[in-house]
């Protein structure tokens, strides 16, 4: 097989009684778990995929092999298996040239002397199969990363995830920091008020001892301090003090 692959996901073959030459054969989810556990097994063989049915005798079908199965799935409908192609049999089967399997698979007699599939041994592509929709692509999948990389990736998975926490930490910080900054300033703005209150109260209790010439001083000072007209300074110390006449 080319260095080059490509995966899909495909339906190996829908749930139902489908006909063999032994007898019907049962293909439920007890046969995709079977199938798929032993698939998973430390001592299960690989599972080639040909062009042309494993079973035809007129053709040397392990000359064509294009293939492999790498994953057996349990599905709501049906039995689900992730496939590897070379660049060539992946292009074929997209372009509806290869569009069918047709599995070559270990089955168990039923007490009702059905079968159950339990083992897939090999898969042929053919636009002949024997059981309908078996072949149909779900989607394209991703290649799979190599164990040292799937390692490097699960460390900078987990760094992202701690310094994702960091940041939502100082976030936190930062905010909380800002309420302390904001409750501070009011803190003193409010003194500084206090302190400002205090000194005007003073002030009007000093300038309630004042004579009409230092009021008169004092309106005119206020008037050139903030541009306000010297009669309406003098209106306005004189309406808030009491002068000594």
């Amino acid at each position: 097989m080319s260095s080059k692959t490509k995966r899909l996901l495909q339906l190996l073959a829908p749930y139902g009684t489908w006909p063999h030459p032994k007898g019907d054969q049962i293909v439920d989810g007890e046969s995709a778990k079977k199938m798929g556990k032993r698939a998973r097994s430390l001592f299960s063989a690989e599972i080639p995929i040909y062009v042309g049915h494993p079973d035809e005798k007129s053709k040397d079908c392990r000359d064509m092999r294009v293939g492999r199965i790498e994953g057996i799935m349990e599905g709501n409908d049906g039995i689900f298996v992730s496939a590897v192609y070379d660049e060539q049999t992946y292009a074929k089967i997209i372009g509806g040239e290869l569009p069918n399997m047709s599995p070559r698979w270990e089955m168990e007699r039923m007490e009702d002397g059905k079968y159950r599939p339990v083992r897939l041994i090999s898969v042929g592509l053919t636009s002949n199969p024997n059981i309908p929709e078996s072949g149909k692509i779900i989607r394209a999948l991703t290649p799979p990363l190599p164990k040292s990389l799937r390692s490097k990736s699960e460390k900078i998975s987990a760094v992202e995830k701690r310094c994702s926490e960091i940041g939502r930490r100082l976030s936190d910080s930062a905010r909380a920091l800002a309420d302390m900054i904001t409750c501070e300033e009011s803190n003193r703005l409010n003194k500084r008020l206090k302190n400002m209150g205090q000194t005007e109260s003073s002030k009007e209790k000093n300038l309630s001892k004042i004579s009409m010439k230092e009021l008169s001083k004092a309106a005119l000072d206020f008037s050139l301090k903030t541009g306000q007209p010297y009669t309406k300074s003098f209106a306005r110390l004189r309406r808030e003090i009491n002068t000594n006449k």
